[in-house]
């Protein structure tokens, strides 16, 4: 059962289109991808939660729940500054493009039907994995700011995929058990100083 599991997961593609791969056809990968990212400045801004639901609101998107900047806001952490350590998943690398997976094992219904595609958002919001995967997002863009010289968000980002293995069927490819997006620009750079502890504009 679990050969075979994992032989579905490897084969459900992740995508459609110019996008239509999965996992066993990538180019390149980075597993357990480890990140430092400097956390605000000491004695001079810390990172807070409002800070970090404002870039959402200025930011929408289709993927993004519009009442998740509401409940990221409600989080409850203390201001702070200094070095945030993270792993992802899984970085990869596919006809030009880095993404980035994260897997999750959740548990959301009996049937194929819970796992649909319009339905993860709430999954996204309920678990605060919007705010793990635009923590990676932005690891991911400064890690490729420093390695790829023609860096470019819109040319090299391909996006994020959260990938519910228990919805992931060959037979159902993206329509189920894969949540993806590509965050705008504009939301991944402003994350990215408020994160820095800047204290200029969020938009």
């Amino acid at each position: 059962p679990v050969s075979d599991a994992l032989r579905s997961i490897m084969t459900t593609q992740l995508g459609v289109g110019s996008e239509a791969f999965c996992l066993a056809e990538v180019d390149g990968w980075l597993p357990e991808f480890a990140f430092h990212i400097p956390l605000g400045q000491a004695n001079v801004a810390q990172v807070v939660a409002s800070q970090l639901a404002d870039v959402l609101r200025a930011h929408p998107s289709e993927g993004l729940l519009s009442s998740y900047a509401d409940r990221l806001e409600r989080l409850g952490f203390a201001p702070v500054e200094g070095l945030l350590k993270g792993y992802i998943d899984l970085v990869m690398r596919k006809d030009g493009r880095w993404y980035l997976a994260d897997y999750k094992s959740n548990y959301l219904g009996e049937d194929m039907d819970a796992y649909r595609a319009d339905r993860l958002p709430a999954a996204m919001a309920y678990g605060h994995y919007y705010l793990q995967s635009h923590l990676y997002g932005v690891a991911l863009h400064r890690y490729l700011e420093c390695r790829l010289p023609d860096y470019d968000y819109d040319s090299h980002f391909g996006g994020v995929h959260y990938l519910f293995l228990r919805g992931m069927k060959p037979t159902t490819g993206p329509s189920h058990g894969v949540f993806f997006e590509r965050p705008p620009k504009g939301r991944i750079e402003a994350l990215s100083r408020v994160l820095a502890g800047s204290r200029g504009e969020n938009r």
